[in-house]
């Protein structure tokens, strides 16, 4: 099972994973990683830490090269808060392939009204791709494949990327845009596809659109709903569709729908402490799940005012 499990899941990372950006259920609280022009906007530094692992397994713990993401976001206004500077780094593995990300974030921010606010933002990183085609539980069906040679650089590249955003927010609502992989060095075709009318191998980029907002509906809780839409030009569109409940600026509870993905996500978060907050998801499938799998769990750290 095992083997016919990482067999899978090193088919789906080569045309998947490492062409795609990672998707998290609590990107609400994580959106420099989705945005560069998010980077300092909250007047103050913030720190996030969040680890996602997915087809958890109650037998095994974890299903064999199953995807496993982890991220670290750190930002503060600069320049007399005209400005916002962050780091980036994560961690996303599936099947056979691996990519580590780390990048530098900046933004300025244009005042549009007393309360309104346009953030620009741009993202240079580098990222180290591999491939782990000698991986001993790897099943190869067709051994003359190339794309399973072990020899050579092929199984590994650094990819400096450059990535931009917008962003505009106001205390009661946001919009973001942005292009992750505005700019990508690719030297073995591990970011690109094949365009079946030309022939030719073309950059397929990650466009991102979120979308909030932050109501009062009693003196105690604050309706909170959240949009992501992804868009990938050889996959199938993302939307995932959310509504947060806060309780008295401590306790945070809600859920997420994604009808493309057939599946949904149930999170809360806790403040502990005056700028401490902890944070969990459940990601479920209620069409075609994985036989056997317990669901995709998230848990998350921040430090901060959000």
């Amino acid at each position: 099972m095992k083997k016919l499990l990482i067999t899978i899941f090193a088919f789906a990372s080569l045309s998947l994973q490492a062409q795609q950006f990672p998707v998290i259920g609590q990107y609400m609280f994580n959106k420099l990683f989705i945005n560069p022009a998010y980077a300092g906007t909250n007047e103050s530094f913030n720190a996030n830490f969040l680890v996602r692992k997915q087809w958890l397994s109650g037998s095994t713990g974890q299903f064999a090269g199953a995807p496993t993401t982890t991220v670290l976001n750190l930002d503060a206004p600069i320049q007399n808060q005209r400005a916002g500077l962050g780091g980036t780094i994560y961690y996303d593995q599936l099947g056979v392939m691996s990519e580590t990300f780390v990048a530098l974030n900046y933004s300025y921010r244009l005042p549009l009204t007393s309360e309104v606010t346009m953030a620009m933002g741009l993202r240079g990183g580098v990222g180290y791709v591999r491939a782990n085609y000698d991986n001993a539980g790897l099943h190869i069906q067709d051994i003359t494949d190339n794309q399973f040679e072990t020899q050579g650089k092929n199984n590994q590249q650094f990819s400096p990327k450059i990535g931009a955003g917008l962003y505009l927010y106001h205390p009661k609502y946001y919009v973001g845009f942005s292009v992750p992989d505005l700019i990508v060095y690719d030297k073995y075709s591990i970011y690109k596809y094949r365009d079946s009318l030309s022939g030719t191998e073309k950059l397929t980029r990650n466009l991102i659109l979120t979308a909030g907002a932050n109501w009062a509906i009693s003196n105690v809780a604050n309706l909170q709903p959240n949009l992501l839409v992804k868009y990938y030009k050889t996959q199938p569109l993302f939307v995932d569709i959310n509504c947060n409940v806060l309780l008295h600026e401590k306790i945070l509870f809600g859920a997420s729908v994604r009808p493309f993905n057939n599946s949904f996500v149930i999170q809360s978060q806790l403040k502990v402490s005056g700028k401490i907050k902890l944070g969990f998801a459940s990601e479920q499938k209620y069409r075609s799940a994985l036989p056997g799998s317990l669901g995709t769990y998230e848990v998350l750290v921040t430090y901060g005012i959000e």
